[in-house]
């Protein structure tokens, strides 16, 4: 039915309810928690990519040289088609964590292709500042861009391809508190993501880092969270 009487809800609950910051329990948590977010999103557009991709993939001759390659191939349109599908759920969780957080308190955000970065980046500049690392981002613009959410205090978010996920730091400094990664798309290799939440875990991270890993339901996700 939804809620009513919010503003008198959460004065209620101040009297009963107990909120400790990461800092306060540091010693209790791991280095790195990995946290997946079940997202239900409109399976109408993947459905249709998912026919196609099952028949070219029924086409291939399974003898044929390099069949596994081009299956994988194939595949990764399933990956794109779901990656533009939970763009409307990533927004959502981003807002949702930053408005629940001090403004000091920063997200980075990590996407596969270059549309959904870009759909990404979109959205959330209407809602908070955005700074973005991909494919695009000159070699030499990186570090700067790294530097200035580090430490600014206006952009609480950047986005990221894997063009951001070697060489840079992301973990806040001078009062910035950046532990978190949320993971709008999956990659095929565990080694990636600890490649990619790397950027916060490392030395100089004042914080235990969370990595929160969206799968879509009924999507190849589920088949890709599951290796």
């Amino acid at each position: 039915q939804g809620a009513t009487n919010i503003e008198e809800l959460a004065q209620r609950l101040k009297t009963c309810t107990i909120r400790r910051t990461k800092t306060e329990v540091m010693k209790d948590l791991p280095p790195v928690s990995v946290v997946p977010i079940p997202a239900k999103i409109s399976l109408t557009e993947y459905h249709k990519v998912e026919r196609n991709v099952r028949e070219a993939i029924l086409a291939l001759n399974p003898s044929s040289k390099g069949y596994w390659i081009h299956v994988l191939d194939r595949m990764n349109y399933l990956r794109s088609a779901v990656g533009k599908a939970k763009v409307g759920a990533a927004i959502e969780w981003a807002i949702d964590f930053l408005e629940s957080q001090p403004p000091l308190v920063k997200l980075v955000i990590y996407a596969h292709h270059k549309d959904v970065v870009k759909k990404l980046v979109e959205k959330l500049a209407w809602e908070t500042g955005v700074l973005v690392i991909d494919g695009g981002t000159k070699a030499k613009d990186r570090d700067v861009i790294s530097q200035l959410f580090q430490a600014d205090d206006k952009h609480r978010v950047i986005v990221i391809s894997a063009a951001g996920s070697i060489g840079i730091d992301l973990f806040g400094v001078g009062g910035v508190e950046a532990s978190n990664v949320l993971f709008v798309e999956l990659e095929w290799r565990p080694s990636d993501f600890v490649q990619i939440w790397g950027r916060l875990h490392r030395l100089g991270q004042s914080s235990a880092v969370t990595a929160w890993i969206m799968g879509a339901l009924g999507t190849i996700d589920e088949y890709m969270m599951a290796r």
